[in-house]
């Protein structure tokens, strides 16, 4: 039969011997559900065959592996070259069971079980498995726990295989005991292996020693060998080092947090200077200070090591500047400089001045290196000049908005930088719209980290985001088609700059910018960010409220059916502390007791929808409000007149004037300052247009589709909004509407207060008990003060 072609035929006859075991053996159905485990599993394809199956972060119970392995060893199984099955939980049962079910496959190359329960009890079955394949490249057991006992089998084991290139331990308890058993094979009885990863494995420089005759052995193929993580230290690190001057194979270093100090850092790179072998080096976190950054620049300059490792080794800016000199000597293409926080400015101004004259780095880690602003501008002037550079990390450090600044300059020239880090670096507003600008004229940098947590964090406004993470994320876009590498050069590392790729770039830049589908590069930022911050102020309502389903009556009846109650004065005002507010627990009461047909029609969430979406209304919520407790504490102010406004109007100095009435009587305002509604307003605006609007349409105005200043518009022409809470007293949560632009005129005279209680009982029995006429009575048009007040002392009789 032909192998596997999709991965839902792998998965359907996984089904089915699944449930043949269930069915043959009348087993137990296993703890984990067959669809979980299936959602756990990863299947790859390559060229319409099955090549490799994954299953991780699961509880895998013997059924699921049996049912596996049917699918495996079958004839259609041929085409599955790996197998991983990692953090499975399995046992050493399971594990040896793997290993026989294995025997029976000639297919399989690579297994993968990091992260289990396998001890050196199924040791024992694995080493006759290595022994009869002649199929297995890779065998991966990190994470385990196995020991020296049986890594003394497998070793055995491992001098009769010949296919095995790749052994990886890491993680396990084998010891300096499990090196010996392993160097006592490797490489006299097996000439195959040429990676061995031995991280975290309690060695110590006992270890070293036959670490170090087997890299001096000839036969040695070994190019790649892990020491993360075990502590050497400098004794162990000056045993390894004579080895390095006279082995052959060794391409990859990998000593990280292996406690080697400055004196193993030094002696290992005095040796390294006769290796012509060795490319990559990984120091990090070994303390090695100036002394050994010193050693590492002297090796550097031999020109033979591409990347290097050297973060959080207490280098300060000397050993950096040391560094920085070697730079334009070496072939150097990546440097981890990173938790070294005494590299600071001057440490890299000379890291700067190295770049801008280097053509072969690509990747530079400054991460946490305690660079101030002063240093983030001379990274920046180096930006203006490098056509190299692809990956510069900056995060933790203190750029703020002045480095920010000079980043976005030279973002808008750079055509080379992708990547770019500057998390917690205490950049606000001012610095990300500078950013934004710069980015306006980018189109190589894919991806962008300004966020960050803790102390340092960037505070940058939504909208500014909104353009930033836009742009950047055409940029990817372009990436894909672009006909150019985003360095300007056709060749890996070139030390002349091909001029005639420049130009081509710079015009295919110019065509990209001028064709650029993205709004957001033909906006002007900072107006985009104050009239974001207008709508702020406008569009307070949260998210619960206006998701809630609108209550049965419209919003201007139930809106004239409250605004009655305030007018009439019908409403008790109970809280001492703020004697014009009204608790919504007692509006809905006296609502539904003047008005019986609201009582079950309209909820507390209902109620503060019609409030929110209306002018006349403050409203305060308690900050833990929502939907299940919104009664509790909840209160609303009603703007009954236009003095209220007026001494709003006056605290807030709004270029609006109006002139004062004088009266004995005074009127107790809690107004907001943006809030201004005098009552001789003409035009107003409903706040609806802010409430309901969709973060997504942020930026999707045709009014922001032009480059330059915007045309100028009232809040209310915008559409767009933001759904935010806008922080008051720390008790309460003030949460409001307002109408930005107002008109005035001037306020008619009315008859004087006698005529006006004369006249009231006939309005009573003219107007009859309709609420819009009464409404009608209220408004600004429709009567005076001395009016209204003998109105309402008529309905109180």
């Amino acid at each position: 039969m032909p192998p596997f072609s999709t991965k839902a035929d792998f998965i359907e006859h996984f089904k089915r011997c699944y449930a043949r075991y269930l069915a043959r053996h009348s087993c137990p159905r296993p703890s984990l559900p067959l669809p979980e485990l299936i959602s756990h599993m990863t299947i790859i394809c390559q060229q319409n065959e099955v090549v490799r199956v994954s299953i991780c972060h699961c509880n895998i119970q013997k059924l699921h592996l049996r049912a596996l392995f049917d699918c495996l060893n079958d004839d259609q199984g041929t085409s599955i070259r790996e197998i991983i099955l990692n953090y499975c939980d399995l046992s050493d049962t399971m594990s040896s069971f793997i290993a026989s079910e294995c025997m029976r496959n000639d297919n399989i190359q690579s297994i993968e079980l990091f992260g289990n329960h396998i001890s050196s009890d199924s040791m024992t079955a694995w080493s006759l498995y290595v022994q009869s394949t002649s199929s297995l490249v890779r065998l991966k057991l990190g994470d385990n726990k196995i020991t020296s006992q049986g890594i003394h089998i497998l070793a055995t084991a491992l001098g009769s295989n010949s296919s095995i290139t790749q052994l990886h331990l890491g993680g396990n308890l084998i010891g300096d005991q499990g090196v010996f058993d392993l160097c006592a094979v490797i490489p006299w009885k097996n000439q195959t292996i040429t990676s061995l990863a031995l991280r975290d494995n309690s060695i110590s420089h006992t270890g070293c020693s036959p670490l170090a005759q087997l890299l001096k052995n000839p036969k040695c193929r070994i190019t790649d060998i892990q020491l993360k993580g075990n502590q050497i230290g400098s004794a162990g690190a000056q045993l390894l080092a004579p080895s390095l001057a006279v082995n052959h194979s060794l391409k990859v270093l990998e000593l990280h947090n292996a406690d080697i100090g400055p004196k193993g850092a030094s002696a290992c790179c005095q040796f390294m200077m006769s290796n012509d072998t060795i490319h990559a080096i990984n120091f990090n976190q070994n303390n090695i200070g100036d002394i050994g950054a010193e050693s590492v620049a002297n090796l550097i300059r031999m020109g033979r090591i591409s990347t290097l490792g050297l973060s959080e080794n207490s280098i300060t800016y000397k050993g950096a500047s040391a560094l920085a000199q070697a730079f334009n000597y070496s072939n150097l293409t990546g440097i981890d400089l990173g938790g070294n926080d005494k590299v600071g400015n001057a440490g890299a101004a000379q890291i700067a001045k190295a770049l801008k004259e280097n053509h072969t780095i690509t990747s530079v880690d400054l991460r946490n290196c305690g660079i101030g602003t002063k240093g983030c501008i001379q990274l920046a002037s180096m930006l203006h000049m490098n056509a190299r550079l692809q990956h510069l990390d900056l995060g933790s450090n203190m750029c703020k908005n002045d480095g920010a600044i000079s980043l976005a300059k030279a973002l808008a020239k750079n055509t080379a930088l992708k990547r770019l880090c500057l998390t917690d670096n205490l950049i606000h507003n001012k610095g990300g719209i500078a950013l934004a600008e710069g980015l306006k004229s980018n189109v190589t940098l894919v991806n962008l980290a300004y966020g960050g947590q803790g102390d340092k964090q960037n505070k940058v406004s939504t909208p500014i985001r909104n353009i930033i993470d836009s742009i950047v994320k055409e940029n990817k876009l372009l990436a894909k088609s672009s006909p150019f590498n985003t360095s300007g050069h056709s060749q890996p590392a070139l030390t002349t700059t091909d001029s005639s790729a420049s130009l081509s770039l710079d015009q295919w830049k110019y065509d990209v910018l001028q064709n650029s589908h993205n709004h957001n590069r033909l906006l002007d930022v900072e107006d985009v960010l104050s009239r974001y911050k207008q709508a702020r102020r406008a569009g307070g309502c949260p998210n619960w409220i206006q998701s809630a389903a609108p209550s049965t009556f419209s919003d201007d009846e139930l809106n004239s059916k409250i605004i009655y109650l305030f007018k009439a004065d019908l409403l008790p005002r109970k809280n001492p502390n703020y004697k014009d507010y009204v608790y919504l627990t007692d509006l809905k009461a006296v609502l539904s007791l003047h008005f019986p047909e609201t009582t079950n029609h309209v909820s507390y969430v209902q109620l503060l929808q019609i409030l929110f979406r209306r002018q006349q209304f403050y409203v305060h919520l308690p900050q833990n409000a929502g939907p299940s407790k919104v009664e509790h504490g909840a209160q609303v102010k009603f703007l009954q007149d236009a003095r209220t406004s007026r001494k709003s109007t006056r605290k807030s100095h709004s270029p609006v004037k109006t002139t004062p009435q004088k009266s004995s009587r005074k009127s107790p305002s809690m107004a907001s300052p943006h809030h201004t509604t005098p009552s001789s307003v003409t035009t107003m605006t409903d706040a609806t247009e802010y409430s309901n609007v969709s973060s997504s349409s942020l930026f999707s105005t045709p009014e922001l589709h032009t480059r330059g200043s915007l045309p100028s518009s009232t809040s209310s022409e915008m559409s767009f909004g933001r759904e935010l809470h806008t922080p008051s007293p720390p008790t309460v949560l003030s949460l409001s509407f307002s109408s930005p632009s107002v008109q005035t005129q001037k306020t008619e005279k009315g008859p004087s207060s006698g005529m006006a209680s004369k006249r009231a009982p006939k309005l009573l029995s003219e107007l009859g008990d309709t609420t819009q006429h009464i409404y009608n009575l209220f408004s600004p048009a429709g009567g005076t003060k001395s009016m209204q007040e003998a109105f309402r002392r008529e309905l109180k009789k």
